[in-house]
């Protein structure tokens, strides 16, 4: 069983209440955080959660909503004495990501930043496959998949387009999505021209890979708006600390 916590389910403008991108997964064996938004440090307290207990950090890209957490979690580590932050990304991100966070980590901060070796994470008993999304800069979902059968756990898109190659990806109907769903559906242009989904498309992105529930995530306003109002069937609307085992 996979374990699954929304820590920060807002984008880089997120609605009031929500934090930046973060999903922690916790498989029993390894916690990994996906992605390390604005505000994690603080709700990984609120929730009780342990930061000396986060094996890894994974970020997708180098927009800085999705590593704005980065510093303080280096900074609460160094001071409960725990293991230093290990961050790991692709080899298309991983360059970009530590000139940048050379500059923003506190010089007295030590991280290690590694290279995703064969585009796979290490879980323990499962692994997350990395994929390419269609975004503006490289960009890197995963898919948290069992080593025993390779049934599809989790599929976390990142920020992207939509696309129907996801599908192409799992070998069986995930037991969960996590979206992109930054934009409402009369914003269709916008999302074409900046890598993300509208609502609609989250819900055709359902459809194609048919998993038995779906989150949105990277939420603006304007999303939690639409979903609010129109309450998509099938889609749920998370909040920041939402746990689901899958």
């Amino acid at each position: 069983m996979v374990q699954v916590q929304i820590i920060g389910s807002g984008g880089s403008a997120p609605p009031p209440g929500y934090g930046g991108p973060s999903i922690l997964i916790d498989t029993g064996s390894t916690r990994v955080i996906l992605d390390c938004g604005e505000n994690c440090v603080s709700t990984l307290g609120k929730l009780g959660r342990d930061p000396c207990r986060i094996d890894y950090v994974y970020i997708s890209h180098i927009h800085f909503d999705h590593w704005a957490g980065l510093p303080s979690l280096a900074v609460k580590l160094l001071e409960r004495g725990c293991p230093r932050l290990t961050v790991l990304a692709h080899k298309e991100v991983a360059t970009s990501l530590n000139d940048y966070l050379s500059t923003f980590m506190p010089s007295s901060i030590v991280y290690e930043l590694k290279e995703v070796e064969n585009e796979e994470i290490d879980m323990g008993e499962y692994t997350g496959k990395l994929f390419e999304t269609t975004h503006k800069v490289p960009t890197y979902g995963v898919v948290v998949t069992d080593k025993k059968n390779g049934e599809a756990k989790l599929v976390y898109t990142s920020d992207t387009g939509y696309t129907s190659s996801i599908r192409e990806l799992v070998q069986s109907s995930p037991k969960a999505l996590i979206a992109d769903t930054t934009l409402p559906a009369k914003m269709i242009d916008v999302a074409v021209k900046t890598g993300h989904m509208t609502v609609s498309q989250v819900l055709k992105l359902a459809d194609d890979i048919d998993p038995d529930i779906t989150i949105a995530f990277h939420l603006t306003e304007s999303s939690l708006n639409e979903l609010m109002e129109n309450k998509a069937k099938g889609l749920i609307i998370p909040r920041d600390g939402m746990v689901f085992n899958i």
